[in-house]
C-alpha cells in the first residue's frame, strides 16, 4: 500500500500511527525507492528504528542509495545496541565524507567501551580488538585526530596525545 501511495504517505506521515515493524517493512521494502526512504528517515521518530532497520541504513548509506541522514539519527545509531562493526562501518563512511573533526569526535564518544576513549585527551591509552575494520578505522583516525597506535597480535593500543 505505501509504495503505491508514497507521496501521500510522506505528506501525512505525522498523522499516521507507525510502529517499529511498519517502519522496518517500509525501510526494507524493495518497492520503495531510496530517495523516498531518505525522506521518510528525515520525518520519523528515530526510536521507531529497529536494529535491523539501522543495519539496513548503514549498509545502504551511499550517494546513490540512502544519501543523507541527520546527525541526530547517526548519534542515535552510534548509541544503539547494534553490532560495533556496523557502527564502525558507518563511522568510516562519515570520515570518508570529510565531515568536521568535532562531529567525528562526537560520534566516537557515543561508541561503547574502549572506543569512546579514542582521541579523548583525558585518557592516555585505550585498546580495541585487532580486526580489519578496526585497523582501517584507526588508520583513518590517525589522519584527523591527535593519536598514535601500536598494533599487537590481538589488539590495537591507541595513544591519545595531549598537544597537537
Amino acid at each position: 500500500f505505501v509504495s503505491l501511495n508514497i507521496d501521500n504517505f510522506i505528506k501525512y506521515i505525522y498523522e499516521l500511527d507507525l510502529d517499529t515493524n511498519s517502519i522496518e517493512e517500509i525501510i526494507m521494502s524493495e518497492k520503495i525507492k531510496y530517495r523516498y526512504k531518505t525522506l521518510i528517515l528525515s520525518k520519523i521518530n528515530r526510536e521507531l528504528l529497529s536494529d535491523i532497520s539501522m543495519e539496513y541504513i548503514i549498509n545502504n548509506y551511499q550517494k546513490n542509495k540512502i544519501s543523507s541522514i541527520s546527525v541526530e539519527l547517526k548519534i542515535y545509531i552510534f548509541s544503539s545496541h547494534i553490532n560495533i562493526e556496523r557502527k564502525i562501518d558507518l563511522l568510516i563512511k562519515e570520515i570518508d565524507k570529510k565531515i568536521s573533526t568535532t562531529i567525528i569526535e562526537e560520534y566516537i564518544r557515543k561508541l561503547p567501551n574502549e572506543y569512546c576513549k579514542i582521541g579523548n585527551i583525558y585518557y592516555n591509552t585505550s585498546s580495541i580488538p585487532r580486526t580489519k575494520i578496526n585497523e582501517k578505522l584507526i588508520e583513518k583516525l590517525e589522519n584527523i585526530l591527535n593519536i598514535s597506535k601500536k598494533v599487537t597480535k590481538n589488539k590495537i593500543v591507541i595513544y591519545n596525545k595531549k598537544n597537537k
